[in-house]
């Protein structure tokens, strides 16, 4: 899910940004210590792009995607799919949706927020057991998109223009 432009002021838009920059910016110390993580960071990246484009719906002021979080992250791991979700979505924003990168920040903390609390939550707890059992995997799964959906629902909060009702 994204946040559509012009439903969110610029004031709140610059805040996001901000905190969005910091946060990558927490984690990107990792690439330098682990230069193992850059390649993985390049196909998280790669993935993530591929799935967002191959399954979108549009979903009131925002749109639905399905962006393979779950594969990504037990796969390549949490550091690589956070700034990978990221590139993705500066790549997605130059190549196919130029209007998108002024919610770039917006966009990547509805992605980021919910791996952060899962990783630090069920992720570390479900990977170093059995992540590989389907079941492991659909609770991960459903605990993100639920912070997804969780921080879709909190930025139209803020949004400055009515969000269309279910209805019409």
């Amino acid at each position: 899910m994204h946040i559509e432009p012009g439903i969110i002021s610029g004031a709140k838009i610059a805040a996001a940004n901000l905190t969005a920059i910091g946060l990558a910016a927490a984690q990107a110390p990792q690439l330098v210590k682990q230069p193992q993580l850059v390649l993985r960071t390049l196909l998280a990246a790669l993935f993530f792009s591929v799935f967002m484009q191959s399954f979108h719906l549009p979903a009131g002021a925002s749109e639905l995607h399905f962006i393979g979080a779950m594969p990504i992250y037990l796969t390549l791991g949490f550091v690589p799919t956070l700034l990978g979700f990221g590139l993705g979505l500066l790549l997605q924003g130059v190549i196919f949706e130029p209007a998108d990168l002024l919610h770039l920040g917006v966009n990547f903390l509805s992605l980021a927020v919910p791996l952060l609390a899962l990783h630090l939550g069920l992720g570390r707890r479900l990977a170093a057991g059995a992540a590989t059992e389907i079941r492991s995997v659909l609770k991960l799964d459903a605990a993100y998109y639920a912070g997804v959906a969780i921080m879709v629902g909190f930025w139209l909060s803020m949004g400055e223009v009515a969000t269309p009702s279910p209805s019409g």
